[in-house]
């Protein structure tokens, strides 16, 4: 009973979020709209981390709201938000 499966929203990640450094221009990029960008969580910024299935997708800056972006994946049909340490802008 002790050893139990852990649940929640950041559960089996400890690769998947390790953190690195991030320069400041990278903080503080911004994202047009209508720009590509990947989703690539960073573990040292909580603010704005998307979930983690969302990790490595592709998708298009639909709109801005506020520092954040809100991403429409490419292959699903959702949208996602998230901070602008976590995003990478492709060339098209």
């Amino acid at each position: 009973m002790a050893n139990k499966k852990p649940v929640g929203k950041r559960a089996n990640t400890r690769h998947l979020f390790k953190g690195t450094k991030v320069s400041v221009e990278v903080l503080l990029n911004e994202l047009m709209v209508g720009d590509k960008a990947v989703i690539s969580p960073n573990g040292r910024y909580h603010e704005g981390l998307p979930f983690r299935r969302f990790a490595g997708k592709i998708g298009k800056v639909v709109e801005k709201r506020g520092r954040s972006c809100v991403i429409q994946l490419k292959k699903e049909h959702k949208k996602v938000i998230a901070g602008p340490a976590h995003l990478r802008k492709i060339k098209e």
